[in-house]
């Protein structure tokens, strides 16, 4: 349950929301012939697993709180389909087989469970290597990364996370040295889906000039469907860094995996990283701190929590686009808001048809909440709660410490 705190708001801009329908105009597809939530092998996509026989923690490296939370979910319209890894406060890696989808329609989920996220960031620009092979006939791991720009640095979202450098350079021979695996996605072949983070620790048996290859049979466990563009962490003298990402696997995620190499894909990393954010962008957390003044008239949640997939406030959708709140009255045209999908979320509906709202009792509210004037609104125990901050003299705003909105 949720305790009154009265705290000052630190710039901060959480779940700022996209458009609800796709526009091909914005598309960036490079992942042809290939299943983005998976690896695809001898060009046939079928279901795949991931994290295999995964743990909830790491078992390999000591990793504090903060370095785990820079490991993420790639999610398109709330759902999860890649792996991804803060390596510089405003840059998330991931692989270039994942990229396919309209920018406006993703975000990167901070947390051990998607579904519940610590915070949400909305991602500005995705850049895919271009030389990437993209044809599902000719399958490899090289060139296979992509960059993720955030909005704004993950910071001003979620204080406690603290990036894993990318590694940029060549390490001595990884053959027999274990590392540690990490991403979202289902655990078993049986299951469909999972929302959780699974680490997995697997002994690298090949190395190419660009790749690195695992085998299931040598550690029991192993990545798939949900894990691609997720990290491959090793201490590289002293320091924990991302020396690989998941790239391609066999069909079953049961025999082998492969690993596109940090080092590299790292002038290329760096190049796009310098290109859209400057030089300082690979280690200054840009933005934070700027005292323009453009910067501190900005809204820094315009959308107040709300997302694209929206809101019903009784006949009336809400829901964010392009960073600004946008609503249609329902039943001006005889119609009832309700749940209509993952794809358009919460939004007007025939008032004959069935606008249960069982799949999410919440009606688009999360945790992290919102306000409505006034009054905070946030979803807890399956169940919409609010409170009115006006009754004890308090405003509704975000509380940093917190992660949520609420009466301070």
């Amino acid at each position: 349950m949720r305790q009154i705190t009265v705290a000052l708001c630190g710039i901060v801009a959480l779940l700022v929301g996209c458009g609800l329908a796709p526009d091909p105009a914005t598309m960036v597809v490079t992942n042809d012939g290939f299943d983005r939530e998976g690896f695809s092998i001898g060009g046939v996509n079928s279901a795949k697993e991931a994290v295999i026989n995964g743990t909830n923690s790491p078992t390999l490296f000591t990793i504090s709180e903060n370095k785990q939370n820079a490991i993420g979910a790639l999610r398109e319209y709330g759902q999860e389909f890649c792996t991804g890894t803060l390596i510089a406060p405003q840059v998330v890696v991931s692989a270039a087989h994942c990229v396919g989808a309209a920018v406006t329609h993703l975000d990167f989920a901070i947390g051990p469970d998607s579904a519940s996220p610590s915070a949400v960031i909305p991602i500005k620009k995705v850049l895919a290597n271009p030389n990437y092979n993209n044809s599902s006939y000719n399958i490899t791991a090289r060139a296979d990364v992509a960059v993720y720009i955030l909005k704004n640095p993950a910071t001003q979202y979620f204080s406690a996370i603290e990036p894993i450098p990318f590694n940029d350079s060549a390490l001595s021979d990884l053959r027999g040295k274990q590392v540690q695996n990490v991403g979202y996605g289902v655990t078993s072949p049986y299951s469909s889906s999972n929302t959780r983070r699974y680490w997995t620790a697997e002994t690298v048996a090949e190395v190419s000039s660009y790749d690195f290859t695992t085998y299931f049979e040598q550690n029991n466990s192993g990545t798939c469907n949900g894990d691609s563009g997720g990290p491959s962490l090793y201490q590289v003298d002293g320091e924990l860094r991302v020396v690989a990402t998941v790239s391609w696997g066999d069909s079953q995620c049961q025999d082998e995996g492969h690993y596109a190499l940090a080092s590299y894909n790292a002038a290329w990393i760096s190049q796009q990283i310098e290109n859209e954010l400057g030089s300082s962008g690979a280690t200054a957390d840009t933005g934070a701190g700027d005292t323009s003044s453009d910067s501190a008239e900005a809204d820094p949640d315009p959308c107040q929590g709300i997302t694209y997939l929206g809101v019903c406030h009784g006949a009336v959708a809400v829901w964010c686009q392009d960073g600004q709140l946008a609503q249609r009255d329902c039943a001006a045209d005889g119609q009832t808001c309700g749940y209509t999908g993952n794809q358009y979320g919460y939004y007007c509906m025939a008032a004959t048809s069935d606008a249960s709202t069982d799949s999410d009792p919440c009606q688009g509210y999360s945790y992290a909440g919102t306000c409505e004037g006034a009054v905070a609104v946030w979803c807890e125990d399956g169940q919409i709660k609010r409170r009115d901050c006006a009754g004890d003299d308090l405003d509704c705003g975000w509380i940093e410490s917190e992660g949520y909105y609420y009466c301070r």
